[in-house]
């Protein structure tokens, strides 16, 4: 079940310039960390000392630099993002949705640090400063989709900003729209894309005693037109593999299959990824002081259920990585980010891998498995400091 919220949103004038003050997603927000900025910038509510984010969200509430709706409501969002594959426009809601639901399926692991972080950052603001990121089947997706288009038909929205890439929210106030909507939602499962330590906060908090039992959610569609599913690769720091020799016997010692591929040039491994048959235990593998890339086929009997074996990050993270002293893999978005650490020597191996389907993760999640940390990247994400969800 879906819920409607009493919101927080910027006043009517920082709506006027709402693109200095929102930030994108936590994972590629390049100017988040450390910069600095407007006070009224959302960032400023997302980092720094647990007392600080506390006092700086009370004093925009008490400053009037925020609004705090009357009635609660669900919100709209129209979302249009560019991607080398197209241009995307998602339509997605938010809405409140209780922590505790049978039907909110999870497939990632967490870190205890990085929940508590989380926790104490939603204790101190007292309410949901950022939604989890959610996402339903194609066909619930697509009833979503003709619902909202045709509901904001002749209606002006509430907050808007972006020429390129635009964000379009409207506040429904209609009893029978939102009645329409928790019908629309009733009994369907939900797959958390992004958020997994802040929903994992919002159980501790209420295993506390704080909040009040719910969490903000963006709710979009898994089909491909709203929602890319990219993968996030490994670089590899490990002194037994500064020689190519030694990196290669490790991963025929642990039953894999190692094909130089002359085919690849390192600079087209982001495409050739595209065309590695969905559901094949397979990897892309470079060393530093090599420019030729070896195809990796990972065996799948890791002591692993079927659905987690044949996924190459599990093979990686818990096959190959798990049974190696002095290891360190740290998780990167982006090839050419990944060149470039071994061009610079920063790393000894790194390892590509092909998107995950949206059935392979919906497989994953409803069986009540566990990838590795920072196994998916779900774009584009809904920006952050649009809506907020105070607990009263």
């Amino acid at each position: 079940m879906i819920f409607p919220f009493h919101a927080a949103y910027y006043s009517r004038e920082n709506r006027k310039c709402l693109e200095k003050l929102v930030v994108s997603d936590l994972d590629t927000a390049e100017h988040l960390w450390g910069s600095t900025d407007s006070s009224l910038a959302f960032r400023n509510v997302l980092v720094g000392s647990t007392e600080h984010r506390g006092e700086m969200w009370q004093a925009w509430i008490a400053g009037g630099q925020v609004e705090l709706s009357d009635t609660p409501s669900f919100y709209i969002l129209n979302q249009e993002h560019e991607e080398s594959a197209g241009r995307i426009s998602r339509w997605a809601i938010f809405a409140s949705i209780e922590i505790e639901s049978n039907l909110i399926y999870v497939h990632e692991n967490v870190f205890p640090e990085g929940v508590e972080r989380a926790r104490q950052s939603t204790e101190a603001c007292e309410g949901d400063m950022a939604p989890i990121f959610v996402g339903c089947s194609e066909d619930l997706g697509r009833a979503m989709r003709d619902f909202l288009q045709k509901w904001v038909i002749g209606k002006e929205p509430l907050l808007s900003m972006g020429e390129v890439e635009k964000s379009r929210i409207w506040k429904v106030e209609d009893a029978a729209a939102e009645e329409s909507l928790q019908a629309l939602f009733r009994n369907r499962g939900l797959y958390l894309l992004d958020g997994h330590h802040r929903l994992a906060a919002a159980r501790e908090n209420q295993r506390l005693g704080i909040g009040d039992g719910k969490i903000l959610a963006c709710i979009c569609s898994m089909e491909k037109d709203d929602t890319l599913i990219l993968p996030i690769h490994r670089i590899v720091h490990c002194d037994r593999w500064i020689l190519q020799d030694a990196f290669v016997a490790d991963l025929i010692r642990a039953g894999c299959k190692v094909i130089e591929r002359l085919d690849i040039h390192p600079q087209n491994i982001a495409s050739a990824l595209q065309r590695v048959p969905n559901g094949e235990p397979i990897a892309f593998a470079l060393h530093a002081h090599s420019n030729r890339v070896l195809e990796v086929k990972f065996p799948t009997q890791y002591k692993q259920p079927e659905s987690l074996a044949s996924l190459p990050v599990v093979a990686l993270d818990f096959g190959i990585f798990h049974n190696l002293e002095k290891l360190t893999s740290i998780p990167v978005t982006d090839v050419n980010m990944a060149l470039d650490q071994l061009a610079a020597d920063q790393a000894q191996v790194a390892f590509f891998l092909a998107p995950l389907s949206a059935a392979q993760v919906r497989t994953v999640a409803r069986a009540g498995l566990k990838m590795p940390r920072k196994s998916t990247r779900f774009i584009p994400k809904p920006a952050l400091g649009m809506l907020m969800r105070p607990w009263s």
